[in-house]
């Protein structure tokens, strides 16, 4: 295992937020000189503003202007203000920059994109030891608030140490980034330095995202350590996917300051590192130490070993590492596939080919509850060294058990034993269970135990097939106490050994195979009478179904923007049944969960870029189409506008095209007499949920109508987008802005179905209020949507909304306090709400509507709620009266753990540690067409109506969903709030019918998304 990364000495360097201060400070002293009032000075607001450099500039003579630009971007980072959103816009060309740019919070950096803007740097001035060209430094915890996209960095044949260095800040963003040739990595991203092997840092940075990023022979070699391409650590909630690593010397993704990571994802990477390496023998794809809560490690794609380490004693730790494909170049490849030294983590899914141990499991505090279930370890030729295993325990520290790993359905192939026990101290391994595993091709024996005295206990090796195995047990030292190795099978297992590696390479070929219903029942899904053992299940035909979907066609962008495609399809077919499809750019695959539509917009682009996009289907059973033709899209050039507001009439708040949209009613219209409707139409051109949604409600009349907006003078450019909800060609309409026509013609003129959006017209506003005339030529004239942009003067909104009034609780519970509120008014708009109970605001996003339920509060406890009112602009007004509540006394009813052992888990559903739960205990991944919770012995006395609490954990943003059914009859769908962390616990009350007697209760995802984790249910 990897040696700890040494801390490196902190920057010692000053904040940039304070230098401007002293800047501003500076200037009103010198205003008071000069006899400037100070108020018409210190009361001056900065707008978000574009400033722009090019190596054509001058930092001497330009303003920062468009038409003057600055020449270098260092120069710009220290003359542009902080925290209001601006952005530094790089022109097109090579960029020499001499000195570190040190960035403020809250100021962005775009490019023309990676192909058209380098910044070079090499021998800049050392900053805390080190020379890194891209400094984002907060000495204590800042809120970043800033994106880096769209050019490439040059480090110059490695003269540059690093290429971009984020510390102490969130909500940090880092996407369509090159970097190139830097001599210790590319990008670190950490909280600070604080942390230790077994110290948490003093806070952990959020809101970190590190996507479409190319970064090619960025990372280093040293002594006794090795840096790697992205260097991150102190992180919780981090997104780190689809980049592309290349790396000659170093690792792929590493940790920095001992690590320290909560609910990372990573996700649809694909790395490349050096398979030579006399440090560790070949560098590592991926490391992470002191990886926990929910982290999760994904469909990447890798050449190389990975390390995952928790070095804390922790026990409630948890992870997934599923769905990765790991195929390492060299025969005598001299490391673990995985090296785990982790406790509660789930490893399924995965592919890893010519590997010395498929998984070593390491000596660490809490090596306990792991499963290691459905992989392939293929080896092409058995490893040079003569101790390889597929699964290797080793356990030398004193005192630190390993307890209850369970190694399910996997396929292992050409080690010399299929695991190896190596339990050579007083720390014992106990309750392994070995179960429905195939082995074949293995030089010596299933198993090999290396144990001195007894200390590998209660192992359980059943229903195994073994096949060139010459023996069940090879032990030295003292047999294991309790050893079970009954009903294991020998001889070919029968498997399709034609196709793709690993599917359908390794899936039984016929329903006779001798795997075939063959296993035993260890909680995984299963189709037969019993599970089959090995990786695949037999599914009815000759390796199961091999046959591809077609290719998708009729491959179109109906829409873009600067930093958007919308993509369009026509639908594949299959044998079977498509089950989505997976959109490219180049060879970067931009999404992370399978497309189930025929549509899909790819954000997070480079202005006036090119981009070349096709689409393949996938079937049930991994089947992957030929690409579709080839569809090149080149994005807008970057706009000069500012999104002030969109306006979804008729319906509720939405995002479209990456923009926050209003609901009408938070939006402050004035409308003249009008009607609504709303329909149930597909979209042609095909859309995304939240588009289909705002297109399908709309205002309408008979004659003409208007429409007034409160908004800041100046001028605006208008959107309107109308869909045809009746007949085709029915309606078409002229548009007055401020009295003046907008339309030349009309428009409106459509098939039923089709949609437009129209504009951009141009509109003045002088006195407060945009006007708006909608004029009848045919039909009934309807609007769906209004989208208005500042084109400059306006929309530089600072006015705070009113405070909400009438605070009230119609209802609560031991642990809910539902609240209500009546609407504040703003001059431009309520874009929503946020509620607090003390100083703790309760809801993770906005509150669209005037009411809200806090979860996870103790019963029988008083608080004190407020509610406050934010705009657009971010402007957030006073609180409103505070209301005291006191939540009822804990529930008496019966109740009935999760995690109990009567209950049934299936596929990927799992028992994980929760210290706040009830129990200690929830149960966690259910949904994702996998896992299911079924709860049995729910008792009634008498066959009628009941109320069930669910008491869950939703760490998420955004609500989860559930399917609920009852004793096997229709389900229903839950709707579980966020409760704020994975920590919370909140409850959502059930109407169910129950039986008199015993009863179950099912919870499960038909869709690939997941449900909360759950504690109880509780029956009143």
């Amino acid at each position: 295992m990897a040696q700890s990364e040494c801390n490196e000495t902190n920057i010692a360097k000053e904040d940039v937020v304070m230098k401007l201060h002293r800047l501003i400070m500076v200037l009103l002293a010198a205003a008071v000189v000069a006899g400037v009032g100070l108020p018409s000075f210190a009361g001056r607001a900065f707008a978000a503003t574009n400033y722009y450099v090019s190596p054509a500039g001058s930092d001497s003579t330009g303003s920062g202007s468009a038409g003057s630009p600055w020449k270098t971007i260092a120069y710009a980072a220290a003359h542009v203000p902080a925290g209001v959103g601006n952005t530094i816009v790089l022109s097109a060309g090579t960029f020499t920059e001499t000195q570190p740019i040190q960035l403020p919070v809250g100021v962005n950096v775009t490019g023309a994109g990676v192909s058209q803007t380098t910044v070079s740097a090499g021998s800049l001035p050392a900053a805390g030891g080190r020379t890194e060209l891209f400094l984002l430094v907060s000495p204590s915890h800042a809120n970043g608030s800033q994106t880096l996209s769209g050019f490439t960095i040059n480090g110059q044949s490695k003269a540059l140490e690093a290429g971009i260095h984020a510390e102490g800040r969130d909500n940090v963003v880092i996407h369509d980034v090159n970097v190139t040739n830097t001599k210790h990595t590319a990008m670190r991203i950490i909280s600070g330095w604080t942390a230790t092997d077994t110290t948490a840092p003093s806070f952990y940075v959020t809101g970190i995202q590190v996507y479409n990023n190319v970064l090619t022979n960025v990372a280093q070699d040293l002594s006794g350590w090795t840096s790697g391409a992205i260097l991150i650590g102190g992180v919780d909630g981090a997104l780190v996917h689809h980049n592309t690593i290349n790396e000659n010397a170093g690792y792929g993704i590493k940790f920095e300051n001992s690590g320290w990571f909560k609910g990372l994802k990573v996700y649809n990477n694909t790395i490349n590192t050096n398979s030579y390496d006399t440090l560790w023998g070949a560098d590592a794809s991926l490391e992470f130490w002191n990886i926990y809560d929910n982290s999760e490690i994904y469909n990447n794609t890798l050449n190389n070993w990975v390390s995952l380490v928790n070095r804390f004693a922790g026990t409630g730790t948890s992870l997934s590492f599923h769905d990765n494909t790991e195929i390492n170049a060299r025969d005598d490849n001299p490391n673990a596939g995985v090296e785990m030294a982790v406790g509660n983590a789930k490893m399924y899914n995965n592919y890893i080919e010519q590997s010395r141990w498929g998984v070593g499991l390491w000596q660490e505090k809490y090596v306990s509850n792991n499963e290691i279930y459905n992989n392939v370890f293929y080896n092409r030729v058995l490893p040079a060294d003569d101790w390889n295993s597929g699964i290797y325990f080793e356990n030398l520290n004193v005192g630190y058990a390993y307890n209850n790993n369970k190694i399910y359905n996997n396929y292992f192939n050409k080690y010399e034993q299929a695991v190896w026990y190596k339990a050579v101290g007083n720390s014992p391994i106990t309750n392994t269970k070995f179960q429905n595993n195939i082995v074949e091709d293995m030089e010596y024996a299933l198993i090999l135990t290396a144990s001195d005295t007894n200390y590998l206990v209660d192992t359980t090796m059943t229903y195994n097939v073994l096949n060139n195995v010459p023996a069940v047990l090879r032990a030295f030292g003292s047999t294991p106490v309790n050893l079970v190795t009954t009903n294991n099978l020998t001889g070919s297992p029968g498997l399709t050994g034609s196709g793709a590696k690993p599917d359908p390479y390794f899936r039984p070929s016929s329903a006779s195979s001798l795997v075939v219903n063959a296993g035993t029942n260890v909680g995984l899904p299963y189709s037969g009478t019993a599970p089959d053992i090995g990786r695949y299940e037999w599914t009815g035909s000759g390796g199961g179904d091999t046959t591809s979907p077609t290719a998708p066609s009729g491959l179109a962008s109906p829409s873009k923007t600067d930093t958007s495609v919308n993509l369009t399809w026509t639908a594949s077919t299959d044998n079977v049944g498509v089950a989505g499809y997976d959109v490219f750019r180049g060879t970067t695959k931009v999404n992370a969960a399978l497309i189930t539509s025929t549509s899909y917009t790819v954000t997070g682009l480079s202005a006036s870029t090119a981009y070349s996009f096709t689409v393949k289907a996938k079937d049930a059973a991994g089947n992957e189409s030929a690409a579709s033709g080839a569809l090149s899209v080149t994005t807008n050039a970057a706009s000069s506008s500012t999104f002030v507001k969109g306006i979804n009439f008729n319906g509720g708040a939405a995002t479209i095209n990456g923009n926050a949209w209003l609901a009408e009613s938070s939006a402050g219209l004035t409308l003249s007499a009008v009607s609504r409707t709303t329909s149930a139409l597909t979209p042609s051109p095909a859309v995304d949920g939240a588009t289909s949604g705002m297109l399908n409600s709309a205002i309408w009349n008979s004659g003409n109508f208007s429409v007034d907006q409160s908004l800041t003078n100046g001028t605006y450019q208008v959107y309107l987008w109308v869909i045809e909800n009746y007949a085709a060609n029915y309606r078409s309409f002229n548009v007055n802005l401020e009295g003046a026509s907008a339309t030349s013609s009309p428009i409106g003129s459509l098939a039923l179905g089709s949609w437009v959006r129209y504009g951009p017209y141009a509109a003045t506003v002088g006195d407060g209020v945009l006007d708006m005339d909608v004029l009848k030529v045919t039909g009934d004239p309807h609007l769906m949507g209004m989208e208005i942009w500042s084109t400059g003067g306006g929309g530089s909104d600072t006015t705070a909304p009113t405070a909400p009034t009438g605070l009230a609780s119609p209802g609560k519970t031991d642990t809910t306090v539902s609240l209500s509120w009546t609407a504040a008014t703003d001059n431009v708009g309520v874009a929503g709400y946020d509620v607090y109970y003390g100083t703790t605001k309760a809801n993770a996003s906005a509150i669209a509507g005037t009411s809200y339920t806090v979860t996870g509060l103790t019963p029988s406890t008083a608080y004190s709620f407020t509610v406050k009112a934010k705009d657009a602009a971010g402007n957030v007004s006073a609180a409103s009266g505070a209301l005291s509540a006191t939540t009822n006394a804990a529930s008496s009813g019966t109740a009935y753990e999760a995690e109990a052992a009567a209950n049934l888990l299936t596929g990927g559903a799992w028992k994980g540690s929760c210290s706040t739960c009830s129990g200690g205990f929830a149960v966690k991944n259910v949904g994702n067409n996998d896992g299911t919770l079924q709860v049995n012995g729910v008792s009634a006395p008498s066959t009628g109506s009941y109320t069930l609490k669910v008491y869950y954990l939703n760490g998420d943003p955004a609500a989860r969903t559930s399917l609920m059914s009852v004793n096997g009859g229709a389900p229903v769908t839950v709707t579980f709030a966020p409760t704020g962390s994975w920590t919370t616990v909140g409850s959502v009350n059930v109407t169910v019918a129950l039986n008199a007697g015993s009863n179950s209760v099912k919870f499960y995802h038909n869709a690939g998304s997941y449900a909360p984790d759950f504690d109880k249910l509780e029956r009143l």
